[in-house]
């Protein structure tokens, strides 16, 4: 037996001796610009470098560099002393090492300047660079302007967003349009170096004439690295044309006599429509919508504005549009109907619309203004909402202002507008039951806006008065608005204050979203939690798309189920998972909820889940 031991132990040491032998290898630098790489770091900031392969013997060395957008090349060897070009960012923290390093940036290094970084191990191997305090511009707003003139409630600007995008020391940043012809503008700069506006937006204003056509937009922040924002386009069209007028007193009714004008709207409003598109031209004085049972009164969408077809008065100050109390009511019950219904290409602007009725905490019914008619109707109309603009109104309690009927928005602009709406001002939060068509609010602007709150206040659900509510977005310009809770313009005797100013749930996704330069006061004076911005996983529509160790797996359905409720019992949750234990149908919302106080979710490890817990159906860690 030691014969037979000895042979084998020198049959493993002989075939081991062909084994190849280790070799090191360089980190791995987690590098995508908007996802994964660090993004800016001063001068004895900590900076943490995220990846694979890091060792307790790596060295970081760092490279000033001129031309952000041409290859990395790193230094020929670890350099022995450190200045503002070249040298060592000493470690640290090895804490996570091989996922990640810390190096805190040595002081000798410029204040704001561009520099590579890469990681040598012990072999002298080094890493793939990455980059910081490079320019990275991601998306530019608006999309789409004129010739010679702003698009309407527009300012003739252009706005580049992303990250660095402040200047280099002792430089301007720089905006250039590439096209038909090429332009160079200078960002603008309030020379304040407490305000972090410049980091994120280079806006510049456009010149006085643009030569139609699509350009390219690029960026520099130092003398030599011009980046081009990825994905989009910049459109210049021709001037638009003044479309005809069609006056409401042409149709046989005046302003502030106490009548009814509903039928001349509408016969102002299909002659627009038959000469291919104008305005409907409302003077000063009062008009009255009193009766909703007129033939061309949709039931349901109230009064259509198809394409091309705008509402314009003299002034909100001077033009009102006033909605009877009995317009969106049906024997005797509240109904649910719009007073106007857009779809696409509309200018709404200079007119106070009003709304005579008092609303109550339980009622619910549709805005005065409705973005799309809603996918399962007879006759849906356009199947996206595109171009249209609130500009230079004032809405006076309504019980909503402005929603929508499922559809996807684009080139929705609401600006310089007074809000006082009884519920919400704008709710454009999508239909989370709406399966054919993905919801979006796409390159769009809300800006320059007031809204004071309503009356509305429930206690019991913890609810009251919003001003914004957007279920999804995607290149959104929301800037320099101003939610005054303490207004009491529209409260009505009602408590002041809000219940949440600015609000964003899930419906799809919010990417590119620039919140820039807004205001609100008295957030929590009303039920509710009381946010004045707030991203909430409330209408989650992805819920459900999967669930991990399901004990009763099911394939998903084609469409959504009926409203239900769960109910969730002792377990251990890992994680964001939730076991689903019953169901049972009557709630308010598709998705799960077992929303349960001072539980956190953590992803590496379980964490018991306290008892039975009820409520609609909304999953979510608190």
């Amino acid at each position: 037996m030691a014969r037979t031991g000895l042979v084998l132990l020198a049959a493993a040491a002989a075939w081991c001796a062909f084994l190849p032998e280790a070799t090191a290898a360089p980190a791995q630098l987690y590098a995508n610009p908007f996802r994964q790489s660090p993004v800016r770091g001063e001068p004895g900031d900590l900076l943490m470098m995220a990846g694979s392969g890091f060792s307790a013997g790596d060295t970081v060395v760092y490279r000033r560099i001129g031309d952000t957008t041409l290859p990395l090349v790193h230094p020929p060897a670890i350099p022995q002393f450190s200045n503002a070009n070249l040298g060592v960012a000493p470690i640290v923290s090895l804490e996570n090492v091989p996922d990640s390093l810390t190096v805190r940036l040595p002081e000798a290094m410029e204040s704001g300047a561009s520099y590579a970084l890469w990681v040598v191990n012990d072999a002298r191997e080094w890493s793939a660079g990455i980059k910081i305090n490079d320019a990275r511009p991601l998306w530019f707003t608006p999309d789409v302007m004129y010739r010679k003139v702003a698009p309407q409630g527009l300012f003739r600007q252009l706005k580049v967003v992303g990250r660095n995008l402040e200047p280099q020391p002792c430089m301007t940043t720089k905006v250039r349009l590439r096209g038909p012809k090429t332009y160079t503008l200078t960002a603008m700069n309030d020379g304040n170096p407490n305000t972090a506006i410049e980091h994120y937006v280079a806006r510049v204003n456009l010149p006085n004439n643009l030569q139609p056509g699509v350009y390219q937009v690029d960026v520099r922040r130092d003398s030599a690295s011009w980046v081009t924002v990825p994905g989009q386009t910049f459109t210049v069209l021709p001037d638009p044309i003044t479309p005809p007028i069609f006056q409401v007193s042409s149709y046989g009714c005046m302003p502030s006599d106490g009548l009814d004008d509903t039928s001349c709207i509408l016969r102002a409003k299909d002659a627009a429509e038959a000469s291919g598109g104008g305005i409907v031209a409302l003077g000063p004085g009062t008009w009255e919508l009193l009766d909703s049972t007129i033939p061309g009164v949709d039931p349901t969408f109230g009064i259509v504005l198809p394409r091309g077809v705008s509402l314009i008065g003299s002034s909100a100050s001077a033009t009102t549009v006033l909605k009877g109390s009995d317009w969106n009511v049906d024997g005797g019950a509240l109904a649910y109907r719009a007073v106007f219904t857009v779809q696409g290409k509309n200018l709404i602007r200079r007119i106070r619309f009003e709304d005579s009725r008092q609303y109550q905490s339980t009622d619910w019914t549709a805005p005065f203004f409705l973005l799309g008619k809603f996918p399962w109707s007879p006759d849906p109309g356009p199947t996206s909402v595109d171009d249209v603009t609130f500009t230079e109104n004032v809405f006076a309690r309504p019980f909503m202002a402005i929603g929508d009927g499922g559809f996807p928005l684009r080139h929705v602009h609401i600006t310089h507008n007074e809000f006082g709406a009884y519920h919400d001002a704008i709710l454009l939060g999508g239909n989370r039951y709406i399966t054919d068509f993905k919801f979006q609010v796409e390159d769009s602007i809300v800006s320059h806006n007031v809204f004071k709150p309503g009356g509305y206040i429930d206690s019991c659900i913890y609810q009251g008065a919003i001003a914004t509510h957007l279920g999804a977005a995607r290149r959104l310009d929301f800037s320099h608005n101003m939610a005054d809770g303490h207004a009491q313009d529209f409260l009505d005797g009602s408590l002041p204050g809000w219940r949440a100013a600015f609000f964003w749930h899930m419906n799809n996704n919010h990417e590119m979203v620039l919140v820039s330069q807004n205001m609100a006061s008295c957030t929590g004076d009303k039920a509710g939690d009381g946010e004045a911005i707030a991203y909430d996983n409330n209408a989650n529509t992805f819920g459900f798309d999967a669930a991990k160790q399901s004990p009763t797996p099911h394939p998903r359905p084609s469409r959504c189920r009926p409203p239900m409720a769960i109910r969730c019992k002792d377990f251990n949750m890992a994680g964001p998972y939730r076991r689903t234990i019953t169901t049972n149908t009557g709630s308010k919302s598709p998705m799960a909820s077992a929303s349960v106080k001072h539980v956190r979710s953590y992803p590496t490890r379980s964490i018991p889940f306290p008892k039975t817990s009820r409520s609609p159906f909304r999953l979510r860690g608190t």
